[in-house]
């Protein structure tokens, strides 16, 4: 796996089926070779996907059943899935996790929400691709990180829409956990983006 990580661009997650002698019944990390994705590796490895994901707002309400589900049962061998994620970095490094530990959430924070902090931050997406494996059943996740910096929104209308969009469309919680910490901030980030989004009319 270490060797693949470096040959590919992506970071690697590879999550096993439950056994009979689990103390839980979802999936857990076996192994996984990250650099730009998360941190907090070692406490991650054999713990189930609850636990992975305990930090994101909403996840056993809205998400577990979903995910469950998904892993379970949806996901076929001849059909991977992907999907994406998004959230604030205080610079384009890409080895510099914004999810993880406390550390990494606190990179994500805005000190004060002004026009200029907004187009000097950094927005970080990460493409995920999820493959169910033939002989085992494991799930193999990919996710390749990459980064721009806010302003660079202003060259593409349509996504400052669709990140606004998204932004309106979350909890308070999930929006700090994005890197929107309270209302002033989002009305700042929001107003940013519809001024771009502006353009387009």
């Amino acid at each position: 796996l270490e060797l693949c990580e470096r040959i590919v661009q992506e970071d690697l997650i590879l999550m096993r089926p439950p056994r009979p002698e689990d103390p839980f019944d979802s999936f857990a990390m076996a192994a996984a070779a990250v650099v730009f994705s998360f941190d907090g590796l070692p406490e991650k490895l054999s713990r189930p996907v609850e636990f992975i994901h305990a930090p994101v707002p909403g996840f056993e309400k809205h998400l577990r059943k979903t995910l469950d589900l998904t892993f379970a049962k949806i996901l076929k061998v001849e059909q991977p899935m992907w999907r994406n994620n998004w959230g604030i970095s205080p610079s384009g490094e890409l080895d510099n996790p914004l999810y993880g530990t406390s550390i990494a959430h606190s990179h994500r924070k805005f000190s004060q929400p002004t026009r200029e902090e907004i187009k000097a931050k950094y927005l970080k997406v990460e493409y995920q691709t999820i493959r169910r494996l033939p002989r085992t059943g494991y799930l193999l996740f990919t996710v390749k990180t990459m980064a721009d910096r806010f302003d660079s929104l202003e060259q593409v209308p349509k996504a400052a829409f669709c990140l606004a969009k998204s932004i309106r469309g979350m909890s308070a919680d999930m929006r700090a956990y994005k890197g929107i910490a309270d209302e002033p901030t989002a009305e700042a980030v929001l107003s940013y983006l519809d001024s771009i989004s502006a353009q387009e009319q």
